[in-house]
């Protein structure tokens, strides 16, 4: 159990992203067809990338967006409950499993044979077969430290990747980077 001193460092952020959550769900109010959790997304990414998020916010951003996340997507899969997906007969509830199962393996191919790194191919899985920016979050936290930085985490939340180098004509750079072991 943390000590008092790293709930103290969390605080700031926890309190920010506790902002960032009203903000989101104001929003969803306002305008029911913008859903809170991509207008929570968007003001995350402005933060970060824009450099507007204090130093002193860090740890608890960083907790939120790991550990409260996490227990988020669990809570949102809870909404659904046994007997209601039971009710749906098991014929429906085999097509939902092999379509979730061959979207994420299907992604997942696909990702190897265009080179993406294991990591960033995992989380473009997680996002396109499951239910997409919340799970590519919640793998990412899975993953660890191993994986692609934020922007690469943001752009598999948003089906996008760009190439890790471009090519320089003139400049001796291959066009397709090598392939690492392990990828």
């Amino acid at each position: 159990m943390p000590d008092l001193t790293t709930w103290r460092q969390r605080a700031p952020g926890l309190a920010l992203t506790a902002v960032v959550a009203l903000l989101a769900l104001a929003a969803n109010r306002a305008v029911p067809v913008v859903s809170a959790l991509l207008v929570a997304i968007l003001v995350g990414v402005l933060l970060r990338n824009t450099r507007l998020l204090p130093a002193a916010a860090e740890e608890g951003v960083r907790y939120s967006a790991r550990t409260v996340l996490r227990l988020g997507v669990v809570l949102l899969g809870l909404q659904l409950s046994v007997p209601e997906v039971i009710d749906l007969g098991w014929g429906a509830i085999a097509v939902v499993v092999l379509t979730v199962v061959g979207t994420w393996a299907l992604t997942l191919l696909v990702g190897r044979l265009l080179r993406v790194p294991a990591t960033l191919r995992l989380l473009l899985a997680t996002g396109t077969a499951i239910c997409g920016a919340s799970a590519v979050a919640a793998m990412a936290a899975v993953a660890g430290d191993r994986g692609p930085g934020p922007r690469r985490r943001g752009a598999a939340g948003a089906g996008l990747t760009r190439p890790r180098r471009r090519a320089r004509p003139g400049r001796g750079r291959r066009a397709v980077p090598r392939r690492r072991p392990g990828c």
